[in-house]
């Protein structure tokens, strides 16, 4: 290719060579299921555009300097933070960030890569609104490009996946509950076979465990939603089982849980401690309670994820799960270190005998 010349995407290819992006994508690649026929047209027309292969397997001789990052939920609770820890961590190495959003759709999100894919980019950050497993890009579409999973890791044990260690997040809610002198400790949960709820109370049970205690009552699951909150901790009163701390397994939870304790005549912290888990303003800002919480530290997942990928975009990739641990935010909700001295029930079930805690 000559001095000063632009250089060739595969778009470039596919439009001279009159074949689709994951199809050079494919051949570029030298992937198995391309005809050869189709192969030798793409890196013919490769090689006359200056876009040549290089060696070990890259398809490219040259870096284009940037790195595609696609979200299923541009507006979700990760999305941000790992986009602004990524490029924290890619800025110093001269990678600049293209964002694309695919909407948890499927089809789109094929399309959204193929576009990635035929600006040249040098490593995919692919970024889910849940810890929950997803499904790997196939190979077919982006070839040997590096690929590292964000939040919701990939299925493929072999995979790059960087992820929130919610086990030492709960570990964390629990822990920091007895620390202000609570004994007596209830858990709402979301979904029960969800990532989310399975990995937090493995981290529930093992602080417990160290501490020599047991919930109060059995978890409760539901949904992620406030309304589930509101509703599992109606059901916590009605049992008349007298608890002073409750770890709600997301903010969303908490905020509903925190509403109705307040609705019953309970104050928090002082009658009972609340504590949410992820950090979401959106929950937190407008509480009547400041709500304490564990943040997953998401920018700092993205600024790991993205050194991994570079990492791998150097020839040295990573496999399997890397964790990052979460941080306690401590807000009013569990501010008090003193046994309430005062209540205020709205009825029978909310009442809770001198000596009862």
């Amino acid at each position: 290719m000559m001095a000063g010349m632009v250089k060739p995407t595969m778009e470039d290819i596919a439009r001279a060579a009159h074949v689709s992006v994951s199809t050079v994508s494919r051949a570029l690649a030298d992937h198995g299921g391309t005809a050869a026929g189709t192969k030798r047209l793409v890196h013919q027309v490769a090689v006359q555009l200056g876009y040549t292969p290089g060696d070990k397997g890259r398809a490219k001789t040259w870096h284009s300097g940037m790195v595609g990052l696609i979200t299923t939920d541009l507006e979700g609770r990760p999305s941000l933070p790992v986009l602004i820890g990524a490029e924290d961590a890619l800025g110093p190495m001269k990678h600049s960030i293209l964002l694309a959003n695919s909407r948890g759709d499927a089809r789109l999100e094929t399309s959204r890569i193929e576009q990635l894919m035929s600006r040249n980019i040098d490593g995919l950050l692919v970024v889910n609104k849940s810890v929950d497993p997803r499904s790997p890009i196939p190979r077919s579409l982006i070839g040997d490009t590096p690929v590292v999973y964000v939040y919701g890791p990939s299925r493929d044990p072999d995979d790059c996946s960087v992820t929130a260690d919610s086990r030492q997040g709960a570990e964390l809610a629990i822990s920091h509950l007895i620390d202000r002198g609570r004994r007596r400790i209830a858990v709402i949960g979301g979904p029960e076979h969800a990532r989310a709820t399975s990995e937090r109370m493995i981290g529930v049970k093992h602080a417990f465990a160290m501490h020599g205690l047991r919930p109060v009552a059995p978890p409760r699951f539901g949904s992620w939603d406030v309304s589930w909150g509101r509703k599992a901790t109606e059901l916590l009163l009605q049992d008349d089982m007298p608890f002073d701390g409750l770890y709600c397994l997301n903010d969303r939870i908490a905020r509903g849980a925190l509403e109705t304790l307040m609705g019953h005549g309970l104050h928090v912290p002082d009658d009972v401690a609340v504590i949410g888990h992820d950090n979401w303003e959106r929950q937190i800002v407008d509480a009547a309670v400041p709500l304490t919480t564990v943040d997953s530290d998401c920018e700092r997942i993205g600024r790991v994820a993205a050194m991994a990928l570079l990492d791998a975009i150097q020839g040295n990739p990573h496999h399997g799960m890397i964790t990052v641990s979460g941080n306690l935010i401590q807000r009013a909700s569990t501010s008090s270190t003193a046994l309430p001295k005062k209540r205020h029930p709205r009825r029978r079930s909310t009442r809770w005998a001198d000596g009862e805690r």
